[in-house]
């Protein structure tokens, strides 16, 4: 019995670690595609406008953006303690926060282009995700060295002592 459970167990981590390698390949492209954005974003021309620097801009960042969210969703799902989801979901949010930033990047330009005032409140969203990504990213040792202390609480507790023989 003890080696069915095992071979699940082995098969299940096997999945898992299937699962992140196919997110990172699948990511990869957003990650390469926002690198050269970058490097397009600090190359453009002088003469190059608004429009197409927030066009760059807000590409980038929504590529980068989709990259570290794909990875960080998959390596949630995979994640089997605590602090390695926190660490993920904080990783998740980032890359949301970033997409967002993106689009609200993107139309304030615009917006300052047509000579109207972009509104304040959208990004509102994209900051407060951030914070809390950062937020979650410091939370995490704390909840593995939590872990880590009722672990060895656990392990540390007296044993029941065997009655001797009088």
């Amino acid at each position: 019995m003890g080696e069915i459970i095992k071979t699940k167990r082995q098969s299940g981590i096997a999945w898992a670690k299937l699962g992140q390698a196919a997110a990172v390949v699948v990511a990869a492209p957003f990650l390469a595609g926002a690198g050269s954005l970058w490097w397009k974003l600090g190359h453009l021309p002088g003469a190059a406008g608004h429009l197409a620097k927030a066009q760059v801009l807000g590409a980038a960042l929504f590529a980068f953006g989709v990259g570290l969210g794909i990875i960080g969703a998959a390596f949630t799902l995979a994640a089997r303690t605590l602090h390695r989801r926190t660490l993920c979901t904080a990783l998740t949010l980032f890359g949301l926060s970033h997409v967002l930033f993106g689009f609200y990047v993107r139309y304030a330009i615009e917006a300052t282009a047509t000579n109207s005032q972009p509104p304040t409140l959208p990004v509102v969203i994209p900051v407060a995700l951030w914070a809390y990504s950062v937020l979650l990213a410091f939370k995490a040792p704390r909840l593995a060295a939590a872990q880590k202390a009722k672990a060895e609480e656990e392990v540390s507790q007296e044993q029941p002592q065997l009655l001797s023989r009088p």
